[in-house]
């Protein structure tokens, strides 16, 4: 007597295909709803986006601020130097626009006013004359001016003005002068006999 034999693995063959049938209509689900809410990941997107941005312009303004904040610490105006000053004769600091600040904060204060001579125009910097010239003046400035490459040497009333001359034109003038180191620089060059006027009315 026959029987009708069902193979065993045909039920497996339906399950897998049921199974797969679900994947599928899960993915389907899956893109209409992305469809559905595809507005909504673009606007998440975009808030994303201009969120970041945001950020980025925060933290280069930051650096901006804290970049301005510390040139002018180096570059900040000075009422009162606490130390005396030489200034063109007749003049007064107010005629400068005041005292600037041209050291590091935390340092031996530099101060410093801008001018002309002949139209042309000089940073005038100056501090007291540091303890390692004290001993023998003239040997430090000479040795400082060598650093700084001025060469030149001129006397003025007896003061030894050392000048140094760029290949495109602007100078350094080295000198002490009331106990003050003082370091003059140029936009171009300056005659010495412009130069030697010029510190001569320091005072």
């Amino acid at each position: 007597m026959w029987h009708d034999i069902v193979p065993v693995n045909k039920p497996e063959k339906h399950a897998k295909l049921f199974k797969s049938k679900n994947t599928f209509n899960r993915l389907l689900n899956l893109i209409e709803l992305s469809k559905k809410h595809r507005k909504f990941v673009i606007v998440i997107t975009c808030v994303l986006a201009i969120g970041l941005v945001t950020l980025i312009v925060y933290r280069l303004s930051v650096n901006n601020t804290n970049d301005n904040q510390k040139l002018t610490s180096i570059d900040s105006s000075i009422k009162d130097t606490g130390f005396p000053t030489v200034l063109p004769a007749g003049k007064t600091i107010d005629d400068f626009g005041g005292w600037k600040r041209v050291s590091p904060v935390g340092s031996e204060l530099v101060v410093a006013y801008a001018d002309k001579i002949d139209d042309i125009a000089i940073r005038v910097s100056q501090q007291p004359l540091p303890d390692k010239f004290l001993v023998d003046t003239q040997k430090g400035i000479a040795n400082l001016a060598q650093d700084f490459g001025a060469t030149e040497k001129i006397t003025i009333s007896g003061n030894q003005i050392y000048i140094g001359t760029s290949s495109n034109g602007p100078q350094s003038v080295i000198f002490t002068k009331k106990n003050l180191l003082v370091l003059i620089k140029s936009d171009s060059k300056v005659s010495d006999d412009s130069w030697a006027k010029y510190i001569n009315s320091l005072n």
